[in-house]
């Protein structure tokens, strides 16, 4: 799980990228406990792409479409989003990103539609380069499935269909530490498990890239930064004696 000092670490890195490169962010998205998620996906999107390339990407359960927006931004990239709560705002917010990015030449695009996990899926063909998951999956079926809920058992046998060759999963998202077993918030070491069992390559485990500039001008500062986990309490009624903590990873299959 992130500790105190990623959750630093990450919010100095995503504000500092923010402002270099005029990325807009609503203030309820960049929030400590949400921008350990925003920092890590977008930062491993940019490890992963090459600049020289057009990317598809997939945003499973995007929201208002905030972290598809930064990453357009920042890449050469196609982005499919769906939500089962998009507004009208999520859509004129992303035509006025879509107008904004043709009238600066960014080729970027964002696309967002109204639908569940596996509606999308059942009636998609495409094929992604990436996909990222910023806690949707954890919520979208939490039935058990022996360790793991079925929300997640689905994800892990079924994914790969929708990856391209060489493509890959970035996802972060809430996992309990309570010893009972819970089929929304699940331990890390079940999640993990799960993926390695059905053939899945996981690295960047929980790490967050920093740049030499950032570690010099944080050092003082992060030293003074307890080295437990960044937990918190759930939600009511939805993790019984145990607390929140957040992971990330990135997962892949050789075809």
């Amino acid at each position: 799980m992130f500790r105190y000092r990623d959750a630093f670490q990450s919010k100095f890195y995503f504000d500092r990228l923010r402002q270099r490169n005029n990325i807009p962010f609503h203030w309820h998205y960049n929030i400590l406990e949400a921008v350990i998620k925003n920092a890590y996906i977008v930062q491993q999107v940019q490890l992963l792409s090459d600049k020289t390339k057009a990317y598809d990407i997939l945003d499973l359960g995007c929201g208002s479409g905030h972290v598809s927006m930064a990453i357009g931004r920042l890449n050469n990239a196609r982005l499919i989003g769906f939500d089962l709560k998009v507004s009208r705002s999520t859509r004129i917010n992303i035509h006025k990103y879509n107008l904004k990015n043709m009238l600066m030449r960014n080729p970027s695009k964002v696309q967002i539609t109204r639908s569940s996990h596996i509606d999308f899926f059942l009636h998609t063909k495409q094929k992604f380069d990436i996909i990222i998951d910023n806690c949707s999956v954890t919520h979208f079926n939490t039935s058990p499935s022996n360790s793991i809920s079925q929300g997640w058992r689905w994800i892990i046998e079924n994914l790969d269909n929708y990856l391209k060759p060489g493509g890959n999963f970035i996802s972060t998202t809430d996992v309990g530490t309570n010893q009972s077993f819970n089929s929304e918030f699940l331990k890390e070491a079940d999640l993990l498990s799960s993926f390695i069992e059905f053939g899945w390559e996981l690295k960047n485990i929980d790490k967050v890239q920093i740049d030499v500039e950032t570690d010099i001008l944080l050092s003082k500062f992060l030293d003074q930064i307890p080295s437990e986990y960044f937990l918190r309490l759930p939600p009511p009624d939805t993790l019984n004696n145990g607390v929140l903590g957040i992971i990330g990873f990135v997962a892949s299959k050789e075809k």
